[in-house]
């Protein structure tokens, strides 16, 4: 029988951003942030191109301890769970990457780049509200069931190395200093089936 588990966000989720860099591959391929945020309630997604012509890049660190899953559970799906608070200018598709920051319990500026852009699954953005990320089959291997599940979420053209044009669209997600709807990760896993006994007469 298939048990569904789920697992709330750590205190030590968190923003990083890279803002004001003359060109998008100085913006996405930053490898430290010049901004952190680990207290806040919410959190900005975007990949954009101001204006004036800079570009910035904002990524969301998740921390799920996942380590009271049973060692021997066959993992069948998962979903990432998210509240958008805003979705300004329409909105965008953001995408779940697997994270490797080396302290999960403490974010840092240089973990800007510790992530990979391979995605485990994406929803479309266009309005706020609770937003459901199914992880595909890449995904699902990204949960550990010894201990800390990192999952971040980035912006499509970030993931896709494709440069925005012009104009601020981003979305904002709660955090788990949110007073309600925090984000969440829900496992669904099977157990193995019993053994066979036989009795000897």
């Amino acid at each position: 029988m298939a048990s569904p588990e789920t697992f709330i966000s750590a205190t030590s989720d968190g923003l990083l951003q890279l803002n004001g860099q003359d060109n998008w591959a100085a913006a996405r391929d930053g490898t430290t942030a010049g901004t952190i945020s680990t207290s806040s309630s919410t959190a900005d997604c975007y990949g954009e191109q101001g204006t004036s012509g800079v570009y910035s890049v904002s990524r969301i660190f998740y921390v799920f301890d996942t380590s009271a899953l049973p060692n021997d559970c066959t993992i069948t799906a998962a979903t990432l769970n998210l509240y958008c608070t805003s979705a300004n200018g329409g909105g965008i598709t953001v995408h779940a990457v697997q994270t490797s920051q080396s302290d999960p319990t403490n974010l840092v500026v240089a973990d800007f780049n510790n992530l990979s852009f391979t995605s485990g699954g994406s929803v479309a953005v266009t309005t706020t509200g609770a937003k459901t990320i199914d992880l595909n089959a890449t995904g699902l291997t990204w949960i550990n069931k010894t201990g800390n599940t990192l999952i971040g979420v980035i912006d499509a053209r970030d993931q896709s190395n494709s440069s925005p044009s012009v104009g601020f669209i981003y979305d904002t997600f709660n955090m788990s200093e949110a007073a309600s709807n925090k984000p969440s990760l829900t496992v669904t896993y099977t157990l193995p089936s019993g053994g066979n006994f036989f009795s000897v007469l």
